[in-house]
């Protein structure tokens, strides 16, 4: 795992070999319609996917590379269609904070050519922002603090963007 240090922020970048992205890919798109029906979710967005093998896979090897023992707290896939986004937002829960997330991931399964970007943001003092910029690549996964802000740019290909996001607690 390969880690990127921003002002005492750390984010990890790793990749998981012995999955089949195809397989997975089919898993999400079969439950694109799989949302919340809450008026209040902010996560409406978010698309629910079941617990398969291949989760599991990414889950383990997310564990294995950190090091130490977390415990999953939430996962979601996201489906971004062309000319589609996410605006900024972090993965706390700010109604919980005891209880909520601490690590966040996120498991690029389809990265389609000119699909953007993975974008953190993040005080460097109290007047500058910082933006870190990943290329994200299928088969990879990025893992960062919950609390850190982030976004992902417009999707430019004529395919789908599909990742993962999973949230885990220590």
């Amino acid at each position: 795992m390969n880690i990127v240090n921003l002002y005492s922020l750390n984010i990890g970048e790793g990749a998981v070999d012995d999955i089949n992205n195809k397989l997975l890919l089919k898993h999400c798109l079969s439950h694109q319609k799989t949302i919340s029906d809450d008026e209040t979710d902010t996560h409406s967005e978010d698309t629910i996917i079941p617990m398969t093998d291949e989760v599991k896979k990414i889950i383990q090897k997310v564990c294995d590379d950190l090091g130490y023992e977390v415990k999953l707290h939430s996962f979601w896939a996201h489906i971004h269609e062309p000319n589609q986004s996410t605006n900024l937002h972090n993965h706390a829960t700010a109604r919980d904070l005891i209880n909520g997330p601490e690590i966040s991931c996120v498991y690029y399964v389809s990265v389609p050519k000119g699909s953007g970007k993975l974008v953190f943001q993040y005080l460097e003092n109290k007047y500058e922002e910082k933006r870190y910029y990943v290329n994200p690549q299928e088969g990879k996964y990025y893992i960062f603090p919950s609390t850190l802000d982030h976004f992902v740019t417009r999707n430019n290909s004529e395919e789908n963007r599909v990742s993962i996001s999973f949230n885990f607690r220590q």
